[in-house]
């Protein structure tokens, strides 16, 4: 077997090719936070079951709106809400 024969096999393994440093160098960036939250998120926030936040909503006790026939929260008043129900 020549020399020639090994590097055209497909079983030789090539070297990976690497990354550049400038790639490397900058951390990605974050995701804006979204001041409108769905159920799942105000849920999250409060750390309830999204059903309850609904049923919640609902009742006028948690401050959202509904849009069509999904709820939506605003973060910050969300926040406002938690901090003055203490």
């Amino acid at each position: 077997m020549e020399n020639n024969d090994l590097n055209d096999s497909p079983d030789v393994q090539r070297p990976c090719r690497q990354r550049s440093s400038d790639s490397m160098s900058q951390p990605p960036t974050p995701e804006p936070q979204s001041d409108a939250l769905d159920v799942f998120a105000a849920a999250v926030l409060l750390l309830v079951h999204p059903v309850t936040v609904r049923l919640k909503a609902q009742a006028g006790e948690i401050p959202g709106r509904q849009v069509g026939n999904r709820w939506r929260f605003s973060r910050k008043r969300i926040m406002q809400w938690l901090e003055t129900s203490a």
